[in-house]
């Protein structure tokens, strides 16, 4: 199932073009604004920094760059998602260091190099940087088994939840209209003239088949016979012989729930030619064959 998710994501992705643009263009942004600032920070502190230096004006550039890249959306359902707030300090810690720069004050810029954050900062999101495979999202590889899923923009991404979730509703609406259909093949009624014979506890006789499902019967009784509600019966009708429980009784017919189903060959025999289907009518409380 996860393979097949892969290829339908694939298959958006190439339909949509090259994935993941956005992400590389900030992850590349990153990487060298990084390096700018690990140049600019070493010449810092040897005191060799100006206003105009070649390392400064690369950090403005990609910063620059940067302004112009959805942060939120370039890293949306990547692992850098969760490492937002480390993005946000490192950029904003570029522009405390180019500030700092610019104030041309030494003691001022000997303070910023002295915070251990103004280094660290910037070493931590090197090795990040370097582990982060932007085609994929992923940090360190990833994906299923040796097969990496392409990273797709959230619009495509929610084209593929979208279509994954409408498959899986048409799939149980086709699943639960299948049971309804066998549902009702079952208890769809037919009107028959079919003579049987029902055995009980209490008794057998002759009785009549008005009305037959393969669920349960209407029957017409015999003056002898005299079952009641609940009753465990065997009903006998063209050399099938059915378990039974009386279902309902009325005066002189019985409703009755057959313990297991007729099977369809036995039930086409005793409905052929000479049946047809009963309409439905308003269900009465007790009925089988009308519940």
């Amino acid at each position: 199932m996860r393979a097949r998710l892969s290829l339908l994501a694939i298959c958006l992705w190439a339909l949509s073009g090259p994935a993941g643009a956005e992400t590389c263009a900030l992850s590349e942004a990153m990487t060298r604004l990084a390096a700018a600032q690990t140049q600019l920070i070493e010449r810092a502190r040897s005191g060799q920094v100006a206003a105009n230096d070649p390392a400064l004006s690369a950090m403005r550039a990609e910063r620059a760059v940067l302004a112009r890249i959805n942060l939120r959306g370039a890293i949306a359902g990547t692992d850098l998602e969760e490492r937002r707030r480390e993005l946000h300090d490192f950029i904003n810690g570029a522009v405390a260091l180019e500030q700092v720069i610019g104030s041309r004050s030494a003691l001022a810029v000997q303070d910023h190099l002295r915070r251990p954050a103004t280094l660290g900062r910037v070493e931590a999101m090197t090795d990040l940087l370097a582990g982060f495979d932007c085609q994929t999202g992923r940090l360190g590889g990833g994906g299923i088994g040796d097969f990496s899923i392409p990273l797709m923009p959230s619009g495509q991404l929610g084209a593929v939840f979208a279509l994954v979730s409408a498959s899986v509703t048409a799939g149980v609406f086709w699943a639960l209209s299948r049971l309804h259909a066998q549902h009702e093949a079952l208890r769809r009624r037919y009107i028959v003239s079919v003579p049987g014979r029902i055995s009980a506890a209490s008794g057998s006789g002759p009785v009549r088949v008005n009305n037959l499902s393969r669920l349960g019967a209407q029957v017409s009784l015999g003056q002898s016979l005299d079952p009641e509600a609940g009753d465990a019966v065997i009903l006998d009708m063209a050399g099938l012989s059915v378990p039974a429980r009386v279902a309902w009784r009325k005066t002189g017919i019985a409703g009755l729930t057959f313990n297991r189903r007729v099977a369809p060959d036995a039930f086409a025999d005793l409905t052929h030619s000479r049946a047809q289907q009963r309409p439905r009518t308003p269900p009465r409380q007790g009925d089988p064959l009308n519940s």
